[in-house]
């Protein structure tokens, strides 16, 4: 794709239900997806991530906190000579009310992290989100949902792991302090 910054773009089917069989809410293989277009990317070439979207399917999410506090003291071992300070834009149904539980997010995405990771409220409104393609794939499933959240985060390093971790703990704060069950869209972005 030479003409377009976006250079992958992958979905995931849905499981299967079976009629009569209670399935448990797992969660979400962000870190795995993100892996697998970053190793496919550098099998082809060179590429400098400067963003991530997902569309984060929430019905079908389970607790993710304890992987997330598991990871969260690897991240923190990283040089800080590579900081990064991402932006984090959440869009939603303006029926989420997201902006109104803006700073309970806030401190769920910091419980997550066991503050290793710094996060600032930004206006959504006033947000740029550098480095990310505009219109993103998948549009058609992103129709109706508004930028509702927006956040600068500072970490210790910038790369597609820290893309996915950032990605999976504000999908995960969100879903427990809102229990919201449709689709939200994540945008992590860095300048780096």
């Amino acid at each position: 794709m030479p003409d377009s910054p976006e250079k992958a773009y992958t979905s995931l089917p849905r499981p299967v239900n079976t009629p009569g069989e209670k399935h448990r809410a797992r969660r979400l293989p962000i870190l795995p997806v993100v892996t697998v277009l970053s190793d496919a990317l550098h099998r082809i070439g060179t590429f400098r991530l400067t963003g991530t979207h997902a569309l984060v399917p929430l019905h079908r999410a389970g607790d993710a906190r304890i992987e997330l506090a598991e990871v969260a003291d690897w991240f923190a071992l990283a040089d800080p000579s590579g900081a990064a300070r991402p932006t984090v834009t959440v869009s939603a149904p303006p029926s989420a009310g997201l902006a109104a539980r803006a700073a309970e997010i806030r401190e769920a995405a910091l419980e997550r992290t066991y503050r290793h990771m710094k996060v600032k409220p930004l206006k959504p409104v006033e947000t740029t989100t550098p480095g990310l393609a505009r219109p993103l794939a998948g549009v058609v499933q992103a129709e109706g949902l508004r930028r509702a959240l927006a956040f600068r985060c500072d970490v210790r390093e910038w790369s597609t792991d820290v893309a996915a971790w950032t990605t999976e703990v504000f999908a995960d704060s969100i879903r427990a302090v809102t229990g919201l069950s449709g689709p939200i869209l994540v945008t992590v972005s860095s300048e780096v």
